[in-house]
């Protein structure tokens, strides 16, 4: 299931979604004949957000991602929370619901915070930035993606890109 899950990760992340969602359905499919592993039927959950949200289905993926968000909960799985935490947010932005996008991404900030995640919270901050951006606030957009950008010059990390290019004037 882990294979197919990753597969669909992949395929997510190179815009094959057709396939990925696919994917993600054998692999839940694939858990449950195997006796429904919580863990991993929620973080397939989650991962299925993602491909949703990247395909514009955000009540779908905000519907997967609170699924998933509230087994790993249950379970006490601190980085799957914040993960699902920030593909709640990008649902909500999708949606246009820009206040419970910044309450599902400050939280996923918080606890990745936390649980010293430091590319998470760089995720998200990059994320909540976009939304303090669509409010209307662009000095706590600029805040969120320097912060992010700080986060991800540090880690080496290739977003550092995606935050400079929000700071780039007009």
């Amino acid at each position: 299931a882990y294979a197919r899950q990753n597969r669909a990760n992949v395929l997510t992340d190179i815009g094959d979604f057709d396939t990925a969602l696919q994917c993600f359905h054998s692999a839940l499919n694939q858990v449950d004949a195997a006796g429904g592993d919580p863990r991993a039927q929620a973080v397939t959950r989650n991962s299925l957000a993602v491909c949703l949200n990247s395909m514009g289905r955000f009540a779908d993926g905000l519907d997967a991602a609170v699924n998933a968000h509230q087994a790993l909960t249950e379970l006490g799985d601190e980085h799957g929370q914040a993960f699902a935490l920030h593909s709640i947010g990008l649902a909500y932005l999708g949606l246009k619901d820009l206040q419970s996008a910044h309450d599902a991404l400050t939280s996923a900030v918080t606890l990745r915070n936390d649980i010293s995640d430091r590319y998470g919270r760089g995720r998200s901050l990059l994320a909540l930035g976009d939304v303090l951006a669509a409010s209307g606030d662009e000095a706590a957009a600029r805040a969120a993606w320097q912060s992010a950008f700080d986060i991800f010059t540090v880690l080496g990390a290739p977003e550092q890109t995606d935050a400079l290019s929000r700071l780039a004037p007009g």
